[in-house]
């Protein structure tokens, strides 16, 4: 076998009002290697989300994996419990592996709706594959999606302070049903966001990334959030919101304004007693890759 690295990307799930489908693929990664040792031998590890991911595949195929290949992880920037998706991560390059190593021949459609059956949602897998900013949505024939091109002149700004957040945690704090009129708030929303990413009106972004399902109520996990939002507008960003199921923030901005928004937000955490950095980067329109 010769060996290849996989490299997958860190995302961004929700961007406000889009809980469940809506997410965007940034320019932070992990890589793996994947190569022939004598002797080795890939144990499972529940713990180990990419391991455990080609493990699921080889049982599920009853496919053996050989037993001369070695899977280390070269390089991670994605933190963990950060809502910047390194659990899918991890999964969709379990899965590239597998496909590769067993010779599935799986294709992009399937290897997103495997990567979000083992992360148990969709919305980072799908970017994590795809990149781009994705919409993703279900039907009779399974999760399907559609990727939107990053728009030019927008940078992302992540908040990265010094806690972590449990996503079984954050779900739980969600209701288990909403009223029409804030179900009606948060889709009007989502509809603004796609307009404004698509046709670059970045002036409807600060509106557009409200919502009612789910960053009322997990903002409690973020101290200082609403202060974090009326700050980084304050700073230049176009808008801001939580990332994932936090307890990062992120915001869209210009260029010229990204480091004084992310010196808001972090200003804000260490106020409140957090350590916290924070980071520039770019929505990647590439998606999950093999290289050989």
């Amino acid at each position: 076998m010769k060996e290849f690295k996989v490299k997958v990307s860190a995302t961004v799930a929700n961007l406000g009002p889009g809980f469940d489908f809506l997410g965007m693929a940034l320019g932070i990664y992990l890589v793996a290697s994947v190569r022939e040792k004598e002797g080795s031998e890939i144990k499972a590890d529940k713990e180990d989300a990419l391991v455990s991911a080609v493990i699921s595949l080889s049982d599920e195929k009853k496919i053996p994996l050989p037993k001369n290949i070695s899977i280390q992880q070269d390089t991670n920037a994605i933190p963990a419990k950060s809502g910047l998706g390194s659990s899918a991560a991890a999964r969709v390059a379990g899965v590239l592996i597998a496909n590769k190593v067993l010779d599935l021949q799986l294709d992009s459609i399937e290897i997103v709706r495997k990567a979000a059956q083992l992360e148990g949602h969709p919305d980072n897998a799908v970017p994590a594959v795809a990149g781009g900013i994705t919409i993703c949505y279900n039907t009779p024939g399974g999760l399907e999606y559609e990727v939107l091109g990053p728009p030019a002149g927008l940078k992302v700004v992540i908040a990265l302070p010094g806690l972590q957040t449990d996503t079984q945690k954050a779900r739980k704090l969600l209701p288990d049903k909403v009223s029409v009129k804030d179900a009606v708030y948060s889709a009007a929303r989502a509809s603004l966001l796609v307009k404004s990413l698509v046709e670059r009106k970045f002036n409807l972004l600060s509106e557009a990334m409200k919502d009612r399902l789910h960053q009322p109520y997990r903002k409690e996990l973020i101290p200082g959030f609403d202060e974090i939002v009326s700050r980084s507008l304050k700073a230049g960003a176009y808008g801001t919101a939580i990332s994932g199921s936090g307890p990062c923030v992120f915001s869209f901005a210009p260029e010229e304004a990204a480091s004084s928004t992310g010196k808001a937000m972090v200003k804000v955490f260490n106020e409140k007693g957090i350590k916290a950095e924070y980071i520039v980067t770019d929505i990647t329109k590439e998606g999950a890759q093999i290289i050989e």
